[in-house]
C-alpha cells in the first residue's frame, strides 16, 4: 500500500495491542482514527457535479478533482471569513458565486 500525503512527515506511531505493540505510520493512523474522510464524503454529497453519464475516466476524473478544488475554497473561505466577520455564505452560496465570478 503506497500513501501519499502533503501533510505528514515520515514518522510512525506505536500502538499498544493486546498481546503487542505495532508501528504504524501516522498518516495511516490518523486516517483510521479521524473521521475527517466522512465529513467530505458528507460535505461533497451536497452539491455534487452529476457525472453518471460519462464514459471516459479522465472527464470523471477531472469532475471529481473540480469538486475537491470547489469545497477546498469553500472551507478555506469559511476559515478566513470566521476570523474578519460574522457574515459567512453558505456552501450553495459561495458555489453560486464562484460560477457567477469565473463566467464573467
Amino acid at each position: 500500500v503506497h500513501m501519499l500525503s502533503t501533510y505528514h512527515e515520515d514518522d510512525t506511531v506505536l500502538i499498544q495491542r493486546p498481546q503487542h505493540r505495532i508501528e504504524k505510520p501516522t498518516c495511516i493512523h490518523e486516517y483510521n482514527s479521524i473521521s475527517g474522510v466522512d465529513l467530505t464524503d458528507q460535505m461533497l454529497a451536497t452539491y455534487y457535479i452529476p457525472r453518471n453519464r460519462m464514459k471516459k475516466y479522465y472527464k470523471k476524473l477531472f469532475m471529481i478533482l473540480l469538486d475537491f478544488s470547489i469545497l477546498n475554497s469553500y472551507l478555506l473561505y469559511k476559515i478566513h471569513t470566521q476570523k474578519t466577520s460574522d457574515d459567512v455564505m453558505t456552501q450553495l452560496q459561495f458555489s453560486i458565486a464562484l460560477a457567477r465570478s469565473l463566467l464573467v
